[in-house]
């Protein structure tokens, strides 16, 4: 059966939310777009689990209604959100965001667009990339 509550409830946004990506590289940051000109950058507090896969498809991505784990084929793992935590909130647009993007060349840039056409590439703060380089070595 389906959880009956969400994993998470986020209210940083004031109108309609459009896109939201998490990083490919980095599954503790995510972005979100919305009609209130808005792009926000979070911090996802995950916790991993391994687990044991019988398939390593490394396109299989699953997300798994009933345990509400986000399961990843090529590294065995469960990621289950904790919590999440509003890194910044960019208003570079004078228009409604259509849709967010990160970068495949850099796992430090996404790029968001908005309905009038304007096309924004925006850095991960360094602090935020420090903070999850030093804790990926550990």
């Amino acid at each position: 059966s389906m959880p009956k509550q969400p994993m998470l409830t986020l209210y940083d946004h004031s109108h309609w939310i459009t896109c939201i990506k998490f990083n490919p590289n980095h599954e503790s940051l995510m972005v979100s777009s919305s009609t209130d000109s808005l792009v926000n950058l979070w911090s996802v507090q995950l916790t991993v689990d391994n687990i044991y896969s019988e398939t390593n498809n490394e396109s299989n991505h699953t997300y798994d209604t009933n345990s509400a784990q986000y399961y990843n084929g090529s590294s065995e793992k469960a990621f289950e959100i904790k919590d999440c935590k509003l890194l910044s909130s960019l208003n570079d647009h004078e228009d409604s965001v259509y849709s967010v993007a990160w970068s495949s060349a850099d796992p430090w840039l996404y790029a968001s667009v908005s309905y009038n056409g304007r096309v924004v590439i925006h850095h991960v703060p360094d602090e935020t990339r420090y903070n999850i380089l030093l804790s990926d070595k550990d």
